[in-house]
């Protein structure tokens, strides 16, 4: 698979740009990094993917703790859940809790896992609120501003 570098406002364009359904059926993960203050799209490494839904059972006076040992459980996908109408929740906010976020990542990726926000949820509908571009654009850049490789928009309620 080849990779193409964009910046952050073309992805954007790209995730805000589809209509809610097609983002239903079509993106499960979008997974960047940043680099060079562009984003990155990168294939997904070799071997099966085992992904997991974190939602609560966090470690609350060490969240960091929690994510690594998921990854130590052999878990290559761990996706924080939720980001609601755009503002993190549950697993989340445990993520936004950690101050050393990065040190947090660069252990996942060296267990050979990514971790990633869910957008959604069966409880949101941000909908009459925002726009999917207002939207999109939100929860893209608390992932990017959190540290996280990507969002899993989980869009259900319309």
């Amino acid at each position: 698979a080849s990779e193409r570098t964009r910046t952050l406002p073309n992805m954007m364009m790209m995730v805000s740009g589809r209509s809610l359904v097609a983002l239903l059926v079509c993106v499960l993960s979008l997974f960047v990094n940043n680099h060079d203050h562009g984003v990155m799209a990168q294939a997904w490494p070799n071997g099966p993917l085992k992904a997991i839904y974190i939602d609560i059972g966090i470690n609350w006076s060490n969240p960091a703790e929690t994510f690594q040992s998921v990854a130590d459980a052999g878990y290559n996908l761990i996706i924080l859940a939720f980001m609601v109408s755009g503002k993190p929740y549950d697993a989340a906010a445990g993520w936004a809790q950690i101050t050393n976020q990065q040190s947090v990542v660069n252990y996942i990726h060296n267990k050979g896992a990514r971790v990633t926000v869910s957008a959604g949820g069966s409880t949101d509908s941000p909908y009459g609120t925002m726009t999917g571009d207002a939207y999109g654009t939100t929860v893209a850049k608390w992932a990017v501003a959190n540290h996280l490789d990507g969002v899993d928009f989980d869009l259900e309620n319309f």
